[in-house]
């Protein structure tokens, strides 16, 4: 999910001759509506990127704002600033410009970076980085147009308050930051124990020893952070199944997969057929407790990112 955050305000005029109330509310709103256009179609981007699996239907809502954002540009271009306003311009201008290489490149590489993370928690790793370098790249030139708005106002007497959509986005922002974190926790837990299993199907008892042993160690210093993360809004179900899905991982770590180890260790003419059912059930255990587990993990997920994120609205034919 993308985090996008956008500056509005409402404008209170106060007290000024009509006519120049009404020159710099006209003025200002120019902006004002660019931005509220582009903030929207942001908006409606972070919606079918959490509820729709579409890539597609993602795709065409990344086109569109990168119209609105081209658009803005150019209707900015042509709108002539009045005395003390040219900042303001020359700000919005750089503002949107930085948009627009954002949605048109930042975001498009993070979709070969994510393509990419699959493979190893540090390619994980990466892929979060650049996304969030990515976002507070977008964040920082919100503040900036904000900043921009809010010295203009000051400079005409004008009082501008924060519009509540701000709010929102502030929310989808904090909620985004606790996904990826315990995200990032499932990931590297989840990766180590696909690591074990590798290592396990090469039967090399250094690698296989040494993966377990690490694998046990992450998984104990993974709940004691899990466990001392507060619920997000009170809820607590994502976070919860995360460490449910740990600590079954440090249980196969101390248990089942020692067994495998143990039996590994042996020479094969010294395994008894015990030892081989051992082997079995536990391989067993593995492929049928994970999956389950696994699935209540993203059903989880799933659920915390569309409670908090609203649906797009969709245009429905009367």
């Amino acid at each position: 999910m993308r985090r996008i955050a956008f500056s509005l305000f409402l404008f209170l005029t106060t007290f000024l001759n009509a006519q120049t109330v009404q020159e710099i509310n006209r003025y200002l709103t120019y902006f004002n509506n660019q931005h509220i256009e582009v903030n929207n179609l942001a908006m409606t981007y972070l919606q079918y990127s959490v509820h729709s699996n579409d890539f597609g239907t993602i795709e065409q809502q990344r086109q569109k704002l990168i119209k609105q954002l081209n658009n803005s540009i150019e209707f900015m271009e042509k709108v002539q600033p009045i005395e003390g306003g040219e900042e303001l311009k020359i700000t919005a201008l750089e503002v949107f410009r930085s948009y627009t290489e954002s949605f048109n490149l930042d975001f498009v590489n993070l979709m070969q970076l994510k393509a990419e993370s699959q493979s190893s928690y540090e390619a994980m790793e990466k892929y979060f980085a650049a996304r969030k370098e990515a976002e507070q790249k977008v964040d920082k030139a919100a503040k900036r147009y904000g900043e921009a708005q809010i010295a203009f106002a000051e400079k005409h007497n004008i009082e501008i308050k924060e519009a509540e959509q701000n709010a929102g986005m502030q929310e989808i922002n904090l909620l985004n930051n606790y996904h990826q974190s315990i995200f990032l926790k499932y990931s590297k837990i989840l990766m180590r124990n696909n690591e074990f299993m590798q290592y396990l199907n090469t039967q090399n008892i250094e690698n296989i020893s040494k993966s377990r042993s690490q694998l046990a160690k992450d998984s104990e210093a993974t709940i004691k952070v899990l466990e001392a993360m507060p619920a997000f809004k009170e809820d607590t179900e994502y976070r919860d199944a995360v460490t449910a899905f740990v600590r079954e991982i440090e249980k196969l770590a101390l248990g089942d997969y020692k067994d495998l180890e143990t039996i590994l260790k042996k020479a094969e003419t010294e395994r008894t057929e015990e030892d081989v059912n051992a082997f079995n059930k536990a391989i067993q255990n593995f492929q049928t407790i994970i999956p389950q587990i696994n699935a209540i993990v993203n059903e989880k997920g799933s659920e915390l990112l569309k409670k908090y994120v609203p649906k797009p609205r969709v245009a429905k034919q009367l």
